[in-house]
This record gives structure tokens, C-alpha cells and sequence, in this order.
């Protein structure tokens, strides 16, 4: 759903920048109740061993980063030209980390 409503998202990302109300609202009712719910279906995820134990809110943090992060460079050629493969990537980098397959490290 964000992805299709990227540029709206840019738009009012750009805006909580410089609007503190504006941001202090998109923190009360839009950031904390995700950053919950997200925390505690991850805390059940480590729970279950589904996921390596870690900071919950960290982490949970660190992933609604490098989402955003992507949305803030859409202005970047490499981003529109392959905005189909993006979310691939990005699971696969949150999935399985930028270190190398155990077989593939050089030494």
C-alpha cells in the first residue's frame, strides 16, 4: 500500500520535517500504534524462534527506517527504473543480512 502511495507519502514526510505539530501528531497517531503493534507481533516471532532475539523496538525501528529511507530516494534513477525489484531486495537484506554465504566469504 505505501508503495502506490509513495509520492502522497513523500509529500507529508517532506512536511513533518519542518511542522512540529504536524510531526508530534504523526508520531501520536500513526508512528507510536504501529511501532506497537509491530513490536509485539515481533516479540511473539522471538517467542516462537521464528526470528532471532534482539531489541524489539530497535529493531522494529530500524526496519521502518530502511523502509523509509527507500521512499526518500525515489527521486533516484536506480530506485524508478527498478521499483518493481525494490521490495525484494529489501526483504532479502532484512531476511538475510548483507554477510556473506558461509561458503562464499573470503578469507
Amino acid at each position: 500500500m505505501i508503495w502506490e502511495s509513495r509520492e502522497v507519502f513523500r509529500v507529508v514526510l517532506s512536511e513533518t520535517l519542518v511542522n512540529a505539530e504536524l510531526r508530534e501528531r504523526y508520531l501520536q497517531h500513526v508512528v507510536d500504534p504501529t511501532m506497537s503493534m509491530v513490536e509485539k507481533n515481533f516479540r511473539s516471532r522471538m517467542e516462537q524462534g521464528e526470528v532471532q532475539e534482539t531489541e524489539a523496538p530497535l529493531a522494529m525501528r530500524s526496519v521502518a527506517g530502511a523502509v523509509l529511507g527507500v521512499l526518500v530516494l525515489l527521486g533516484d534513477e536506480e530506485i524508478n527504473s527498478r521499483s518493481d525489484e525494490v521490495p525484494d531486495v529489501l526483504a532479502g537484506l532484512l531476511i538475510h543480512g548483507l554477510g556473506a554465504a558461509e561458503g562464499d566469504r573470503r578469507g
